[in-house]
């Protein structure tokens, strides 16, 4: 790997801001275990007044709610660490620059469109491989041992991998075209460009609303 000078301020910046983040989730998690331990299998005194809460949330059904949040709470505790200490490693370590070296060693960045994207793109792709190989091992934990353990998931194998097929062919279409609509404004707006980047995202993550439950939604759930 490459070494990191750890006293840039952007570096400075991200490992303080990923690591409050951390312990801010952290104790709203505890927060919230503890309050379900407290009540555990009642009503919470501040929902007693409400007409037919007792016919609708029973304490059996209270207990099994508190019981599988539960799981997802003990799931958390791992998981959170797991993915602070990866995020932490991959800076710290000089993972970022180390694959950046690696693609600009074969590949020529210019102000040629086509490279610039080939290498934004390929960078994307590869860096985000440790992150999506350490949630997926949770998330096949979740799927397939507390979702079933609650009866809350049919999830086969089978279908988890055509899922996650298509939900990788997706993420990559969509990555493909924000790096290239990304790449032309880094070279046509050199000084503006941050700008119309940050409009684009914002205008995609509008449009997105519209596409996801019309279009991308109904691959995988069946309505």
């Amino acid at each position: 790997m490459i070494s990191v000078e750890i006293s840039n301020p952007f570096i400075i910046i991200f490992l303080v801001g990923s690591i409050l983040t951390y312990f801010i989730n952290l104790l709203l998690e505890i927060g919230d275990y503890s309050f379900r331990k407290k009540n555990y299998g009642k009503i919470p005194s501040q929902m007693e007044e409400i007409k037919g809460i007792h016919e609708i949330f029973t304490e059996e059904k209270l207990k099994k709610i508190n019981d599988y949040e539960n799981s997802k709470f003990f799931l958390f505790l791992p998981s959170s660490f797991c993915n602070l200490i990866l995020s932490l490693s991959l800076v710290v370590f000089g993972f970022y620059p180390f694959i950046l070296n690696f693609l600009t060693s074969f590949i020529n960045i210019t102000d040629h469109i086509g490279t610039t994207f080939l290498v934004f793109y390929l960078f994307l792709l590869l860096t985000s491989i440790p992150t999506e190989i350490l949630s997926s091992i949770f998330s096949i934990y979740k799927e397939f041992v507390i979702e079933k353990k609650y009866g809350f998931s049919k999830m086969t194998i089978k279908l988890w991998i055509s899922d996650f097929i298509k939900e990788s062919i997706i993420s990559l279409i969509f990555m493909a075209i924000l790096c290239f609509l990304a790449t032309i404004l880094l070279i046509k707006c050199k000084t503006f460009w941050w700008i119309f980047l940050a409009a684009l995202l914002i205008s995609i993550t509008f449009l997105m609303q519209i596409i996801y439950p019309k279009f991308i939604s109904p691959l995988f759930n069946k309505f």
